[in-house]
């Protein structure tokens, strides 16, 4: 029984680790891709010009180890808040992700309205 109870949150540890590490973003000039998934794979797309709003928030912990959690609110309608979490130096992150929310708006003629 003591076997057990040591074995298994090692097991999770283990599983979490590799779950984060096939975790992956990428930003290109037009979107914003999420690839997850250790067995079954799984790519969600956002398209950046959907994008209405931008906020970093982070614990006491993770400020003390310079990570936070970038939360994105969209128009999209599979995914209208995306969470991008643990992330190092979300500040910079956010503002990253903004300036090409900016940029794919200005290419498109995609203007914000809100009602």
């Amino acid at each position: 029984m003591l076997l057990c109870w040591l074995v298994l949150p090692v097991i999770y540890a283990a599983y979490r680790c590799l779950r984060t590490s096939f975790h992956r973003y990428e930003l290109t000039d037009q979107r914003l891709i999420e690839r997850s998934g250790i067995l079954v794979k799984r790519i969600e797309t956002l398209e950046l010009y959907r994008v209405k709003d931008i906020s970093v928030d982070s614990t006491l912990a993770q400020s003390l180890f310079g990570r936070g959690q970038v939360i994105l609110q969209t128009t999209d309608s599979t995914s209208p808040q995306l969470l991008i979490q643990a992330v190092a130096g979300p500040d910079q992150v956010s503002q990253l992700i903004r300036n090409q929310v900016e940029r794919c708006r200005i290419a498109r003629g995609v203007r914000a309205f809100d009602f």
